[in-house]
């Protein structure tokens, strides 16, 4: 058997690959098929042009790189921060330490939608190796919980339904408490299904029974309550505990009207 050689690519080849991943018209597989590599070695060459920059990364074999970085840590931008024709550094270039392993995909993608002067979230999202429909996602915390934004609202919207029970999200809305315009209905709408809350208004009669309909009798109607653990009922609220919302779920004695068990859930 003959002995194979390892390929060597220039940077030149390097750089070009990194740069049409990083731009982001293709997918990773489609630019490694095009140019003969595998996506691994593709997505290798994109990481090492956005945390070593494009200065001298391609220029340096893999030992020298490792023994670089045993001996000092690279700096986090090695490229030069002001063009050959004077103009100021972008965004794109001061937020480029942030494309090294140590941050998040959620952190760039922050960074790129912190809203840059005269830089598109495309262009912002380029130099950090992230896609641009990740810059709207609205985080809401690993949890689930909401937040500290939303915990206010939704404390106004039970103070307003409180003095107000007929108002609907339209008008909790337009209340200046809630922030006027900068909250739309769209979003009380979602905060009040969230916290159950119901405007004090007429519906229609979705309950009224047809003439096929099969009823069933109140078991209770006049019925005594004469002693302890004779009927029991549960009831679910919805109540605020340290500037957060829970579900309340108590177990009710009817004859002592006492409290026979409870349970807390956060929501």
């Amino acid at each position: 058997m003959g002995r194979t050689t390892k390929r060597r690519y220039d940077p030149q080849f390097k750089m070009r690959v990194a740069l049409d991943v990083i731009r982001g018209d293709k997918t990773l597989s489609e630019v490694a098929s095009e140019n003969g590599i595998a996506p691994s070695l593709a997505a290798e060459w994109r990481d090492q042009l956005l945390s070593e920059g494009a200065a001298d990364v391609f220029g340096k074999t893999k030992q020298e790189r490792e023994r670089g970085a045993r001996g000092k840590p690279l700096p986090r931008s090695t490229t030069s921060c002001r063009g050959t024709s004077g103009s100021p550094p972008s965004s794109a270039t001061s937020s480029a330490g942030l494309a090294t392993s140590t941050a998040t995909t959620r952190e760039r993608s922050l960074a790129a939608a912190g809203g840059h002067a005269g830089v598109t979230r495309k262009r912002a999202s380029e130099p950090l190796g992230v896609a641009r429909s990740s810059t709207h996602y609205r985080h809401r915390g690993g949890s689930g919980t909401p937040s500290a934004d939303d915990e206010h609202l939704m404390a106004e919207i039970d103070r307003i339904h409180l003095e107000n029970p007929a108002y609907g999200a339209r008008k909790i809305a337009r209340q200046p408490s809630t922030g006027g315009e900068r909250v739309t209905r769209h979003r009380a709408t979602g905060l009040m299904r969230e916290t159950n809350v119901r405007p004090c208004c007429p519906l229609p009669s979705l309950s009224r029974p047809s003439k096929a309909s099969r009823r069933f009798p109140y078991l209770l109607g006049g019925k005594r309550m004469d002693f302890p653990d004779q009927v029991w009922s549960t009831d679910i609220a919805y109540v605020q505990i340290g500037g957060r919302h829970a579900r309340l779920t108590a177990v009710i004695d009817w004859h002592g009207r006492c409290i026979v068990g409870w349970m807390i859930a956060l929501a």
